[in-house]
């Protein structure tokens, strides 16, 4: 399996990177008018016509035509960049729409007529998509339809179904979080896991976002330790701080290495790329929090304070790495899998 990316996908990436850093760089959210998706909103239709939200979905039916690795490179640059999750539902959602046949409500998420925001849901039963439910909805607006998902597959929803809506704390404070419950879902749009795997691509995407978070807070921290002086050195010569950058490099290139591998074992349903979509998760939450938390110990006293950057990726991290449930569900994932595995070898 080749890993390198194609003249083409480079010049994918490298044209998503230099229209996030113009108009949503990560410094954008330490203004409060940019937080809770507001930026992004302003951009939708913009962020669609570009063919972000079907870049990885079939020209059929409506999508640009490209596959998974290039949606990783997408959601990579947006981790970077700290664009809001609304991005990742639009293109799930996308995919919910035109998998379930409803082609005409595809074509409104596609073209950015019908943005679309996470529900995170808080325990799903199994009775999932009819059953009650208590979710979070990230950056949502009133007309916004929202993506709930649970292993047994994805729906779309309309923001109507959760009563009693209120906003809450979240620990990262650019992203508004609003609590709802629902007694019944109502999909308006149903992709069950046996259709399509959707919940893994969802995984594989948000690591993308997540190897994204541990590369850009590895370059701040490479960055800072290259014009940063003390004792009349460059804190870059000192052992420590090298230590930690290299360490930090590591991180990002294996998390990277295995959710792009993930990616493609997931499109070409390789028999065991379960097990990678759960080690791609574990690896790319790791590296996030431990990149962001070693960007601020290089920065020293600065980087605690609330003017560097560097906290606004600890916090997303955080708040991504949660999104699809506890880590200790991926970890059961992978051992279950592995044990899986060992037993049909010893057959």
């Amino acid at each position: 399996m080749n890993l390198l990316p194609t003249a083409e996908q480079l010049h994918i990436r490298d044209s998503i990177s230099n229209f996030l850093s113009a108009e949503l760089p990560a410094t954008r959210l330490h203004k409060a008018a940019f937080a809770h998706g507001a930026a992004e909103r302003r951009l939708w239709a913009q962020i669609a016509e570009l063919g972000w939200l079907g870049l990885g979905i079939a020209e059929e039916v409506g999508g640009v035509g490209y596959g998974t690795a290039e949606d990783i490179l997408l959601f990579r640059e947006c981790g970077r960049q700290l664009v809001s999750p609304m991005v990742l539902a639009g293109r799930l959602g996308a995919e919910v729409a035109a998998r379930s046949g409803n082609r005409d409500l595809a074509d409104r998420i596609l073209t950015g007529a019908q943005p679309v925001v996470l529900a995170h849901i808080a325990r799903p039963g199994a009775g999932f998509p009819s059953g009650a439910a208590s979710v979070q909805l990230i950056d949502a607006a009133p007309d916004d339809l929202a993506l709930a998902w649970s292993p047994s597959g994805m729906a779309l929803c309309n923001l109507a179904d959760f009563a009693t809506q209120a906003q809450a704390p979240g620990i990262d404070p650019t992203l508004g979080i609003t609590t709802g419950r629902t007694e019944r879902f109502r999909p308006v749009a149903w992709c069950p896991s046996v259709t399509a795997p959707l919940p893994a691509l969802a995984s594989i995407l948000l690591s993308a976002m997540l190897v994204g978070i541990a590369e850009a807070t590895r370059d701040m921290a490479v960055n800072y330790a290259s014009f940063r002086e003390q004792f009349g050195r460059k804190i870059g010569s000192f052992q420590a701080i090298a230590h930690y950058c290299a360490n930090m490099a590591m991180s990002a290139e294996v998390a990277w290495a295995e959710t792009a591998y993930a990616g493609l074992a997931w499109q070409g349903r390789a028999g065991d790329y379960a097990s990678h979509v759960a080690a791609s998760r574990l690896l790319a939450s790791t590296a996030a929090l431990e990149n962001a938390r070693l960007c601020i110990q290089v920065h020293g006293g600065m980087g605690y304070s609330s003017e560097c950057d560097a906290h606004l990726f600890l916090k997303r991290g955080h708040a991504l790495a949660v999104l699809f449930g506890p880590m200790r569900e991926a970890w059961s994932a992978l051992l279950s899998l592995n044990d899986n595995i060992l037993n049909l070898a010893a057959e």
